[in-house]
């Protein structure tokens, strides 16, 4: 019985390390983590996100085995769009809030020549100053949780039915380390680019490419749930 609770720990705890290692939750958090200034709050970023990410996943699947209901493959194919919509959002979010730390555009009228009629040229100005505002820590827990819906699915069909044939028991430890789990690798990336990768984050061609790599992402999701 200790052999294989020991086993049944390692397995769920190293599953919901590689879970949390995907390249959606990956994307979302760096999004996050780059409109961060404080290498504390950067590093706290990752452990929002993952708290908010077990939360959901934790309450929904415990939910789904008491009560025993399945999710559809019509749900997991919603969930996989919305996962892509939002990292297409995150990626214009980070590209406007990038370009409203490096300058405005505003617009103003004038004329060229004497008589001749008033008309306005919008203009690009450069500020060089990085003002990036703080994102809410309820925002991270949420985004978190809203990633969560997707993996819900995948969960219930791996090792669940087969330890809830055991005992229920059995089935909700298992969901409790994979959640566990999910939280330490995203607490450990958070931790990672907040002391290692914080400012380099912040730089123009970087963020550029952040953005770009998550709108692809979102948009080969998408695609893909077609």
């Amino acid at each position: 019985m200790l052999e294989f609770m020991g086993m049944l720990v390692l397995i769920s705890f190293l599953n919901g390390l590689y879970h949390g290692l995907g390249s959606d939750h990956l994307l979302a958090i760096t999004a996050l983590a780059s409109r961060e200034t404080s290498r504390r709050e950067i590093s706290l970023m990752g452990l929002r996100f993952g708290l908010g990410h077990m939360g959901l996943l934790v309450l929904l699947s415990t939910a789904a085995l008491i009560w025993n209901f399945t999710v559809s493959s019509l749900w997991a194919t919603r969930a996989e769009m919305l996962g892509g919509s939002l990292l297409i959002i995150l990626g214009f979010w980070t590209f406007t809030e990038w370009l409203k730390e490096v300058g405005y555009i505003h617009s103003h009228e004038h004329t060229h020549g004497e008589g001749k009629r008033r008309h306005s040229h919008f203009h690009f100005h450069w500020q060089g100053v990085h003002s990036a505002d703080h994102v809410h820590p309820h925002f991270s827990l949420f985004l978190g949780a809203l990633f969560a819906l997707s993996g819900l699915r995948a969960l219930l069909l791996s090792a669940v039915p087969l330890l809830q044939a055991r005992s229920m028991a059995w089935a909700l430890l298992y969901i409790l380390v994979f959640g566990a789990g999910i939280v330490t690798s995203m607490s450990i990336y958070g931790l990672i680019i907040g002391s290692r990768l914080g400012s380099l984050l912040r730089r123009g061609g970087v963020t550029l490419l952040l953005s770009a790599a998550s709108v692809s992402l979102g948009t080969f999701w998408v695609w893909s749930s077609l």
